[in-house]
């Protein structure tokens, strides 16, 4: 069909938003755990080395961090995916209109058709 190779690209698009946004939460998440993993380590080792002083406050900023990073990136990731259900329904959209469009030209013709022929009968 001729409207499937004209929109396949749009339909590679969409998938590939929905691709990216999804290995972008899957990704940042984990080097949000990483920096958080090293960000404990390092205050455990200095917190060790000063003697304890550091270590209420550092577990609350850290939690913090955290969390604010991971709803950070939750957020910025279904922007991309909602990108690509915003281009699959303009597909569908485009896709539908000229759907619709091509097949009113058909009836019409078609109609035509039977205009002329039930013209064709009556002059007789």
């Amino acid at each position: 069909m001729e409207f499937n190779r004209n929109y396949s690209s749009l339909v590679i698009l969409s998938r590939l938003f929905w691709i990216l946004g999804g290995l972008f939460i899957v990704f940042r998440s984990y080097n949000s755990l990483q920096q958080y993993s090293l960000l404990v380590d390092t205050v455990t080792t200095t917190n060790n080395t000063l003697g304890g002083a550091m270590s209420s406050m550092a577990s609350r900023v850290d939690i913090t961090l955290l969390i604010t990073e991971l709803i950070g990136v939750v957020i910025y990731g279904t922007v991309i995916i909602a990108l690509g259900f915003t281009v699959q329904a303009f597909r569908e959209i485009t896709l539908n209109s000229r759907w619709q469009a091509e097949i009113a030209d058909a009836m019409r013709a078609d109609n035509n058709k039977q205009i002329e022929l039930l013209e064709k009968l009556t002059e007789k």
